[in-house]
């Protein structure tokens, strides 16, 4: 560097050079230091950097979940965030329980749904619609008090774009079958059992 120049540093400011030749009087304005947000996430009422977030978040990947075919949102979530659990009652379009972190109440274990800053179900929302999902897990989900107390699952959904109309379909059925089961004995063959049993 020229001798003449004075390099002013400091963290979190952009480095400037001032050219001090003649200059009695330095004046020195700094300018903030901005770097590019990879991940933004939505945590209560505002949003965060991830990497400024203490607690535990976990952003979903809705591009990865939408691949699975499935017939509710909680079964779209299952398998896409550590921590959270999905027990499905088994049967076709059934509502499934979510536990975050496991059970750790006596009451209640279910976590806060929130689906455009509206307290929602996941059971009722097509997977299709779904921008973004969030799950908070622990400090994180303070903001909402007790009822956060579960863990909270923020959904922000798709919005209308400018541009051409754009179309999809997608299909898809299940069946459940009872299965062969026992063979069950007629009203003569038990009343005969119970006889013989009493004999």
């Amino acid at each position: 560097h020229n001798s003449n120049v004075l390099v002013f540093s400091y963290i979190g400011f952009e480095v400037s050079e001032v050219n001090v030749r003649g200059n009695n009087v330095i004046d020195v304005a700094m300018k903030l230091q901005t770097t590019s947000l990879n991940e933004v996430v939505v945590t209560g009422y505002t949003a965060q950097r991830k990497k400024d977030i203490t607690g535990s978040v976990a952003v979903v990947n809705v591009a990865q979940m939408k691949q699975s075919p499935v017939g509710t949102g909680e079964e779209a979530l299952q398998g896409r965030a550590a921590g959270v659990t999905i027990i499905t009652s088994g049967m076709p379009g059934g509502q499934s329980d979510i536990r975050i972190r496991g059970i750790t109440a006596f009451g209640n274990n279910s976590p806060l749904i929130i689906v455009d800053g509206a307290r929602s179900s996941l059971h009722d929302i097509n997977t299709n619609d779904i921008e973004s999902m969030q799950v908070l897990k622990d400090a994180s989900a303070a903001i909402y008090g007790v009822a956060g107390s579960n863990g909270v699952i923020i959904i922000t959904t798709k919005r209308g774009r400018t541009g051409r109309a754009k179309v999809s379909y997608d299909g898809y059925y299940g069946v459940t079958t009872r299965g062969s089961g026992m063979e069950m004995a007629n009203t003569q063959e038990e009343a005969d059992a119970i006889w013989l049993q009493q004999k």
